[in-house]
């Protein structure tokens, strides 16, 4: 239709008309490309949202869980001392269900909470650009380096301790299995013991760090998020 009316302006050398009709089809044009770049951007902000709360949801499961770790480790820790103190005193007396508790506290190591999944899928995506404000994005990138971070030390500190638990192991898998005084003679005495539960107090205490450190990160993150966290 006004593509006719042009064609016909034309033909009768109608400039005005021409230059209004002109006018209405570049109106137009413009009008359709700003629709469709307002919708483009509701649509970015609308998965924006949905990629903070995603983020909101994972921090809060992994804060909880930290803290829930950092309990259990703080119990480990404090088992492990009260071991290592009746261990270093020569005339005491060690009762074996005390040991056998103790053990199952001091040994224990629990793994570091998993990256969170929807950050994940935002990388894989590329939607986590999406989020405007630019140190939001880098302390949630920090937050994933250091969970990361955690995981892998862990790992080795895990490895390393292989090679110092054996006697603690190997006394956990004794007990109640043979006489309490041979079990402990056959994972090497109190002497083995000691220096397991010396070193593995080390390991502990380091792990219990990053943990408090993973919590604050994570902490710091939910407040940014607008999501306050005690």
């Amino acid at each position: 239709m006004i593509l006719r009316r042009l064609t016909t302006a034309f033909r009768k050398q109608d400039w005005f008309t021409v230059a209004v009709e002109t006018l209405i089809v570049v109106f137009g044009v413009f009008i359709g490309l700003q629709v469709n770049n307002w919708n483009e951007a509701r649509q970015d902000h609308a998965i924006a949202r949905q990629l903070e709360a995603g983020l909101i949801a994972d921090a809060s499961i992994i804060l909880e869980e930290t803290r829930e770790n950092i309990a259990t480790m703080s119990d480990a820790l404090e088992a492990m001392d009260a071991l290592f103190d009746s261990l270093i005193q020569a005339d005491s007396v060690l009762v074996e269900a005390d040991v056998a508790e103790k053990l199952s506290f001091a040994f224990y190591l629990p793994n570091h909470a998993k990256r969170s999944p929807a950050l994940l899928e935002a990388q894989n995506d590329g939607t986590l650009s999406l989020l405007q404000d630019k140190e939001l994005r880098h302390a949630i990138l920090r937050w994933d380096r250091l969970l990361q971070s955690s995981a892998e030390t862990q790992q080795s500190r895990r490895e390393f301790a292989r090679a110092y638990l054996s006697s603690g192991v190997r006394l956990q898998s004794l007990i109640g299995v043979i006489p309490f005084e041979e079990a402990m003679s056959e994972s090497g005495g109190r002497n083995e013991l000691v220096i397991a539960i010396s070193l593995m107090g080390g390991t502990l205490e380091a792990e219990l760090a990053a943990f408090r450190e993973n919590e604050e990160e994570t902490r710091s993150l939910l407040i940014r998020l607008g999501e306050g966290a005690a």
